[in-house]
């Protein structure tokens, strides 16, 4: 009770009292009923009790829905109809972008770039681990620490993204030592080998299945030399890997390849092989 007798609700202090901005309720669906109810009357009138939240502030609720299996609880029809309700699905481009900007693992990157099924399988009904986002940044962490072949594939892999995927994972992984030779591709790479002929275009065909494999691996073995290549390699480097990989059939490997080398080492927006290829491939993406 205040001084005067009047009413008054505790309060954590932190809430917003002046400014602007985004007030997250985050796995709101995790709360108990009665607390998504007491949070529902800031959602609709924008205060509670004596607290009133500024008109600077917006507010936004995040949770899993209950056919995730996530132990969510079911919305209160009140906070259903005073909530526009937006769901959110997997985008390979976003995740490619957050994956590249944020340290995943090339080896990664390129896998899901050729698979992307393989970003997101979700099964309610299964308790074992499953691909997703998130597990593929946790199978890059591990693979950081290259452990040996003998337990990455079901032992170690497959504790982040299941049996299936982590197979597929280490498949392309083998895939990775029947490349061409990247000295010879840095040397001239006009003449230098194509990946098994470079049929990245028939790769879902049988018996051509390696073949895109084998380019995708090819494509990351050139990231991951130019991304480690000294200050005095670098720019011949991606010049000589630039020019082969314009060899290959597909304009997009090339968009994959830059955006990764470019996210790692800036310095090589500013070369004249960048340039020359940002204007002939405006109309494929934003580099």
């Amino acid at each position: 009770m205040g001084e005067n007798n009047e009413q008054k609700r505790a309060f954590l202090g932190n809430l917003p009292t002046g400014g602007k901005g985004l007030l997250l309720f985050d796995e709101y669906s995790q709360a108990h009923t009665s607390v998504q109810a007491v949070c529902g009357q800031l959602l609709y009138e924008r205060r509670i009790g004596e607290y009133l939240l500024p008109d600077g502030w917006q507010i936004i609720c995040c949770g899993n829905r209950q056919t995730d299996r996530a132990g969510s609880n079911k919305l209160p029809t009140h906070v259903v109809g005073r909530c526009s309700i937006i769901d959110f699905d997997v985008s390979l481009e976003d995740w490619i972008e957050w994956a590249i900007n944020n340290g995943v693992h090339p080896q990664v990157i390129g896998f899901i770039q050729m698979m992307p099924q393989g970003l997101w399988e979700f099964d309610s009904k299964l308790a074992t681990p499953q691909a997703n986002p998130r597990s593929w940044t946790r199978l890059s962490d591990t693979l950081k620490t290259d452990p040996p072949k003998a337990i990455r594939n079901a032992t170690m892999f497959a504790t982040d993204v299941g049996e299936h995927w982590a197979i597929e994972f280490d498949n392309f992984l083998y895939l990775s030592e029947e490349i061409p030779s990247i000295d010879e591709i840095m040397k001239n790479p006009e003449k230098a080998e194509l990946p098994s002929g470079g049929s990245y275009h028939k790769k879902k065909k049988s018996g051509d299945v390696n073949v895109g494999g084998i380019t995708y691996a090819t494509i990351v073995a050139l990231t991951t030399t130019v991304n480690n290549a000294t200050k005095a390699k670098v720019f011949k480097y991606f010049e000589s890997s630039l020019a082969y990989i314009q060899r290959l059939p597909s304009p997009e490997l090339g968009v994959f390849f830059v955006r990764q080398t470019t996210a790692q080492r800036p310095e090589l927006k500013e070369t004249k092989s960048f340039i020359d290829y940002k204007v002939k491939n405006s109309d494929i993406e934003t580099l």
